[in-house]
């Protein structure tokens, strides 16, 4: 049957968005229907015969759908991408193109996943810039009695490489729904060979910039070094961070680097599976026989720690006593603890005892259940690799005297987690009291 006349333009124009440019030549140039393409709703029965032959010009095709717009743009951003990396490839060469692409993924995806858990948050407070200056007076330099903070906007935990940093991870993910806070993992942007070049001192304040304007209560965990917010005009976090004693931290991370099993997350193998032992490492070093070739030397990591509590700007790359005192500076002014590897479960409960509204509970999810806790949540003895290797007398003396500044910020920090517990009066749970440095 012949379709009905439309009664006016307007019918017409809206019979079907997508088949709106023809002319109905009956209607007396009223816009008619084409045939029926992909998403149209209107039966071709409804157009009139012979004019799906006809061509429309430019002026009249209509537009595709919204779903194939995305659908198109989706396919040309992954041509792209994929051929920048072919390009790469034949330009730099493989494994360099690997850690580009690794270093740039990785720094994209943490800042999507922070501004996701700001947008998704339930139930988390947030806070103007007013309210966070106002919870920036606190003051840590003094150990002699026990200060509590009851509110932060924002912690900050610096993750030292190789000292139970993914243990405390855990836990953080883990209280983070209990103790009302959300989570960030923003890492720092650093140099990749000709790639990128960075600027320290700028990136330190992007960091600052981007981490003080997070609306909500946030802790703040990655491998990134102190950030001086108070030198840039900003309201100060809370910081904490892990230790753990130079000549294991040292083992750990050169054995996990060169033997060690790889995160699902990671791209890049194991540097080199015929490195030298440690042992052979420091020998060569102490002989003078070791040459630069390339891969992670077994003296790369010498002063880590020292380096990490000192800063990210450029003058703390120096291993040195002035940078030493910078780095016992900081602690004293700016950590609400550091927690000790070797003292693990006396740092949490120190941690928890200085901030309880982050992180009560916290003690109780590290412990064993035979302790009275849910479960040891500790990885640090299944990240590592070959940890127990014997050195010689003479290799760990060497040592010794290379890590001799890194233990004075060691030991700075182990006498200031002891007056810590101390003057906030931890108990045993067989009702000793922590005095000294030990249970009495």
């Amino acid at each position: 049957p012949t379709p009905r006349r439309p009664r006016s333009a307007a019918v017409a124009t809206v019979t079907c968005r997508a088949c709106r440019a023809r002319a109905w030549q009956r209607s007396g140039g009223l816009p008619q229907s084409p045939p029926l393409t992909p998403g149209c709703a209107v039966p071709r029965g409804l157009c009139p015969r012979g004019m799906g032959s006809k061509r429309l010009s430019p002026r009249h095709q209509s537009h595709p759908s919204w779903p194939c717009r995305i659908a198109r743009s989706c396919v040309c951003v992954i041509l792209v991408v994929f051929g920048s990396f072919l390009i790469s490839v034949m330009l730099t060469g493989y494994k360099h193109t690997l850690k580009v692409t690794e270093k740039f993924s990785t720094e994209n995806y943490y800042e999507v996943r922070s501004q996701l858990n700001q947008i998704t948050a339930r139930n988390v407070p947030s806070f103007n810039m007013e309210a966070k200056k106002n919870m920036s007076l606190w003051d840590f330099s003094s150990t002699g009695s026990c200060q509590v903070v009851h509110e932060a906007f924002l912690v900050m935990g610096m993750r030292v490489p190789k000292s139970a940093s993914s243990t405390v991870q855990d836990l953080i993910e883990l209280l983070a729904p209990v103790n009302r806070y959300t989570t960030s993992n923003v890492i720092q942007r650093r140099s990749v060979g000709r790639s990128r070049k960075v600027d320290l001192d700028a990136e330190e304040r992007r960091l600052c910039s981007y981490l003080s304007e997070l609306p909500r209560r946030t802790v703040h965990t990655a491998h990134i070094g102190f950030l001086d917010f108070a030198n840039k005009g900003l309201p100060r976090p809370i910081y904490f961070a892990t230790m753990r004693d130079p000549m294991s931290r040292l083992i750990s991370h050169y054995n996990y680097v060169h033997f060690g099993p790889r995160g699902v997350y990671v791209l890049a193998p194991s540097r080199s599976g015929d490195a030298p032992t440690l042992n052979k490492c420091v020998t060569n070093h102490m002989a003078g026989k070791n040459k630069s070739t390339g891969t992670f030397d077994c003296l790369q990591t010498v002063g880590l720690q020292l380096r990490f509590f000192c800063g990210v700007t450029r003058k703390c790359r120096e291993y040195s006593i002035a940078n030493l005192a910078v780095a016992r500076s900081n602690i004293q002014r700016n950590f609400v603890a550091v927690l000790v590897v070797e003292e693990m479960l006396l740092s949490f409960t120190v941690l928890e005892r200085k901030l309880p509204g982050i992180f009560t509970g916290m003690t109780d999810k590290y412990k064993h259940p035979r302790d009275g806790g849910d479960e040891l949540r500790s990885r640090i003895n299944f990240r590592t690799v070959n940890e127990k290797e014997t050195l010689d007398i003479g290799a760990r003396t060497f040592l010794e005297k290379e890590l001799a500044l890194e233990y004075d910020l060691y030991d700075f920090a182990v006498k200031r987690l002891n007056d810590q517990a101390s003057a906030c009066g931890i108990v045993h749970e067989e009702g000793q009291q922590w005095k000294q440095g030990r249970w009495r």
